[in-house]
């Protein structure tokens, strides 16, 4: 069984920027063909309505134009087969936005719902020509305003399902400056500038060509979404690094990541995301968590590996406070860790650090110690982790520990890569590099 070219949701090919706009059609988005299906929605804002809303809505965000298309396709599949809504105007919401090998490269935005016999309703609200990218800042933006503007609701959630490679920035290999709008990079540039690093960048992946892909920057993924979520949940590797929480921290209340690399098969049993994301009390997102862990626990092999962290963003901000003086106080000492005695999750790829055990093997006393423990807690709503995580790069690694939050060190990258993360939100609170 090809384990590293089936199961895992990192990225395994050239991965590179998109920022494609849709509002102006111009070079590649020349054939977006954006069409609106008229009278999806039974009642609009404005038509005498209640102003106080109760319905909730779920956007399922999947950017599979790529490996990992099949296992996209089926998380739709396991999603009509499990519970969803009515349509009346005070049912919640499910919605796909998708973009498939299987529909040749065109996306759509898509609610299901169930209609009087429980039988699955597909209703194609918007429908986008091929040369969508579906990973670009306009793409994703022009979703959510549509989304917001038809559906007004008590809340909204969002799930984001691709490739990913947590922080690691996009389009710097082009001369080592950011890409510009419609911009990507060549293949030849990955080796030419940065032969040491791999072929793995970001979040989320469009594969158009073996030389034209792209994807989100963190920085890029907040910039696109316009308005605040209830939680904005990771189906994808590597996004547990407190990188990429803190630098989505005022985009949802909480976050759903993973700190190492996530199975083919996805997080979560779509089966039953309704049922906790729409309970009446409201989404139940530490038992969709704790699902997710103990279904793959539950397995053996390879296939035993799972690393959730579940994410309150109002207590990043108090972390950031605890660890900027340790990283200044400590500077030096992290400087001079051998990447080989920490708690590594991203493979034989060193970027993905434990945060505590950094911390802690740079010389971290006791009572820092506790203070930044305290503050992690504050963060944490749940975490688990199996005793192993699979990785493409390497197969099976040992936990030894696990905070629930990973963090890159200068000493294990580049003059490229400690460049880029200074752009980074967590690096301007922290100062972790100067």
């Amino acid at each position: 069984m090809n384990i590293v070219g089936k199961t895992c949701r990192t990225l395994v090919l050239t991965a590179l920027v998109a920022v494609a706009g849709l509002a102006v059609s111009c070079g590649k988005d020349e054939d977006f063909k954006i069409k609106e299906s008229p009278g999806v929605e039974a009642f609009l804002p404005g038509n005498r309505l209640p102003n106080q809303q109760t319905r909730r809505v779920l956007l399922l965000y999947e950017c599979g134009y790529n490996s990992l298309s099949d296992y996209l396709k089926g998380d739709i599949e396991e999603l009509k087969s499990g519970m969803l809504p009515g349509k009346s105007r005070s049912s919640d919401v499910v919605l796909v936005f998708s973009k498939l090998k299987e529909s040749d490269g065109i996306c759509s935005l898509v609610r299901l719902s169930a209609d009087a016999d429980a039988n699955v309703v597909a209703d194609t609200l918007l429908t986008y020509g091929k040369s969508t990218v579906a990973t670009s800042v306009t793409t994703l933006t022009q979703v959510l305003n549509y989304v917001k503007q038809h559906f007004p609701a008590a809340g909204y959630g969002m799930i984001f399902a691709s490739h990913a490679s947590g922080w690691l920035p996009s389009g710097y290999y082009a001369k080592n400056t950011r890409s510009g709008e419609m911009s990507f990079v060549p293949y030849f540039d990955y080796t030419s500038l940065d032969p040491s690093m791999p072929i793995t960048r970001s979040i989320g992946q469009d594969y158009f060509s073996s030389t034209e892909r792209y994807e989100l920057s963190v920085n890029e993924l907040a910039s696109a979404i316009p308005f605040r979520l209830d939680y904005l949940l990771f189906d994808c590797c590597l996004t547990a690094g407190i990188e990429v929480a803190y630098g989505l921290k005022d985009k949802a209340d909480y976050l759903g990541l993973s700190p190492a690399e996530v199975l083919g098969d996805g997080m979560f049993d779509y089966t039953k995301l309704t049922g906790y994301l729409f309970r009446n009390e409201g989404a139940d997102l530490v038992s969709l968590f704790h699902d997710s862990f103990t279904r793959y626990d539950a397995r053996t092999g390879y296939y035993r590996s799972s690393t959730v962290s579940l994410i309150k963003t109002s207590g990043l901000e108090a972390l950031a406070d605890v660890c900027m003086p340790l990283f200044e106080n400590y500077r030096s000492s992290i400087a001079a860790l051998d990447a080989a005695d920490l708690q590594n999750f991203g493979g034989n790829k060193r970027w993905f650090f434990d945060l505590r055990d950094v911390l802690e093997k740079a010389g971290a006393t006791p009572a820092e110690l506790q203070s930044l423990d305290e503050a992690i807690g504050r963060c944490l709503a749940y975490k688990n982790n199996t005793p192993e995580y699979y990785s493409v790069y390497g197969g099976m690694f040992k936990i030894n520990t696990c905070c629930g939050l990973t963090t890159y060190i200068p000493s294990s990258g580049t003059q490229v890569l400690n460049d880029a993360y200074l752009e980074l939100d967590w690096n301007q609170a922290t100062e972790f590099i100067k």
